[in-house]
């Protein structure tokens, strides 16, 4: 039975939709959203939509037992992909150890109303393994990718 995350501190989604899932030790993440949690509203600014969208990621992963460094690949939704500068201030933030960072794809589509960034959209979640005495594992294979319809 999937276990939903509703992480303390982090913008909840208008629709029935956790922050996150797990199942069978793999956590997935729903879309990490720049809306102010206080209000539920996504912010006016682009810059402060990726910033609030980066500050609740390591509140959704924490609820969930899992932490920045278990992230093995985040996609990046923008609706202007020359916003990705504003986006690499808090990636060096949560990640300053260039040895340590997880793969990333920036991704310029068209969002929804107000929505100018969110983080792990559109079928491409966060995926990680729960392991009993290792914590969370990266979850590398198999994943599936909506776009190919295909398992690797």
């Amino acid at each position: 039975m999937v276990d939903s995350i509703y992480a303390k501190g982090a913008a909840q989604h208008v629709n029935p939709v956790p922050n996150a899932a797990v199942h069978r030790g793999i956590l997935v993440t729903s879309g990490v959203l720049g809306k102010d949690p206080k209000t539920g509203e996504y912010a006016q600014e682009t810059a402060e939509q990726i910033r609030l969208a980066f500050e609740q990621l390591p509140l959704i992963l924490a609820e969930a037992g899992a932490g920045p460094q278990d992230v093995v690949k985040l996609d990046l939704y923008f609706a202007d992909r020359q916003d990705r500068a504003i986006a690499n201030h808090h990636w060096e933030r949560l990640w300053p150890d260039p040895a340590h960072r997880p793969a990333r794809q920036a991704h310029q589509v068209s969002l929804p109303r107000a929505c100018r960034f969110p983080i792990g959209r559109n079928g491409r979640p966060l995926a990680f393994r729960k392991s009993k005495n290792h914590g969370v594992d990266p979850l590398c294979w198999p994943v599936l990718d909506p776009y190919s319809r295909r398992v690797g």
